[in-house]
């Protein structure tokens, strides 16, 4: 749905990665008329992004830094402010994923798992909160995971973890915030064909292309999905195509997980 007049803003963090969920979704809610705040960890990969939509006519303001950071999250919410007044949609897209046998777990490792899947998605929702109301609703987007859903596959607990916690944290907050007009919902994908999965190889010794094969062998449909299949499930619940849905996991998973 492309919209007319002074276009939305949406914040988007994870924005970087040039095969990644967040690239894809800017690039989408950038063609549907919205203005951009993103965020990433790397300064390049987020100036490479933001060039691109600023050369397709899009205004993007950008801020370079880690999303679980508190003050990561304040400069976002007071870009939105100050660039363009206003915030419409916040896509909690920033994350990091891992496999490890749970008794090899470390606190450290635990924390940080849980601190930049989870924390950063509570810091940000927080931090534009005051700008939604002001501007009478928004919407509020989580990027889960199908391991938020089904437990994940082996050495993946604090993995997990963090993305049932984002599901958990969408569905306190649609009721939470539902008074406000403020929607919360999240998609939980699995088998997205991006440079994470391109990259991974796994401890049983199987190379990267084994672990995608082992991985479309599982998935009902038989293939990997790209980045744009999982945006454009984002850029519906952000968007009011989809005004009267909160609360609500959207599955991008080709039936790898059905319940």
């Amino acid at each position: 749905m492309k919209l007319h007049g002074p276009g939305p803003v949406a914040v988007l963090t994870g924005a970087g990665a040039a095969r990644g969920i967040g690239r894809a979704t800017a690039a989408q809610l950038s063609r549907a008329g919205y203005r951009l705040v993103l965020n990433d960890l790397d300064a390049a990969a987020l100036n490479d992004v933001k060039a691109e939509l600023e050369e397709a006519g899009t205004e993007v303001a950008d801020v370079c830094g880690d999303a679980a950071q508190p003050e990561t999250a304040t400069a976002l919410a007071a870009a939105a402010r100050d660039r363009f007044g206003r915030c419409d949609v916040l896509v909690n897209n920033a994350g990091i994923t891992g496999s490890v046998p749970f008794d090899e777990i470390d606190l450290i490792a635990w924390e940080r798992m849980l601190r930049i899947n989870l924390t950063s998605a509570f810091l940000c929702s927080q931090a534009v909160l005051p700008l939604m109301r002001e501007g009478g609703g928004g919407a509020i987007v989580m990027v889960s995971s199908v391991a938020g859903r089904s437990g994940g596959s082996f050495g993946s607990a604090h993995y997990a973890a963090s993305k049932a916690g984002m599901l958990g944290l969408a569905r306190s907050l649609a009721a939470e915030l539902g008074p406000d007009n403020i929607r919360v919902n999240a998609v939980a994908p699995a088998s997205i064909d991006t440079d994470i999965l391109k990259g991974r190889s796994n401890r049983a010794g199987l190379s990267p292309d084994e672990v995608r094969a082992r991985r479309i062998a599982r998935t009902p449909l038989g293939r990997l999905a790209p980045a744009e299949e999982v945006a454009a499930a984002i850029c519906y619940l952000a968007t009011p195509e989809s005004s009267f849905v909160t609360g609500a996991v959207l599955d991008v998973n080709g039936g790898a997980f059905i319940g």
